[in-house]
């Protein structure tokens, strides 16, 4: 499913904005999604862990998360995620209580991509 759509630039202005998309997390994501988590930047900022060491290790811990509800976004850029985002409401006692994890790739901050997420 497509949330939004939206041009950004990934290098300087002023050039024609090539568009990104925003849409939930689908299981054939783990791949590209593992190259955005392993930029180191992204760890390190959005993470605060180290990288995973394969795909597999890291929908494994995607999906080990505890929520009674989830919401996984993606931003790509054509077949390129350059942005996560993820919503996971905790529990029957605690659904006044989420976890909240975004992050986008380097080349592509401050362009917007981290707001529409």
């Amino acid at each position: 499913m497509v949330v939004s759509t939206f041009r950004v630039s990934l290098a300087g202005a002023p050039r024609p904005h090539p568009p990104f998309v925003v849409r939930t997390r689908a299981a054939q994501d783990s791949e590209a999604l593992f190259a955005l988590f392993s930029e180191p930047s992204f760890c390190a900022q959005a993470l605060m862990r180290d990288p995973f060491a394969r795909a597999a290790d890291l929908e494994a811990w995607l999906n080990s998360i505890p929520a009674l509800q989830r919401v996984e976004l993606v931003a790509c850029l054509g077949e390129t995620i350059i942005g996560f985002a993820a919503l996971y409401v905790q529990g029957e006692h605690f659904d006044h209580s989420a976890i909240v994890s975004m992050g986008v790739c380097e080349r592509a901050r401050r362009r917007g991509v981290g707001g529409l997420l």
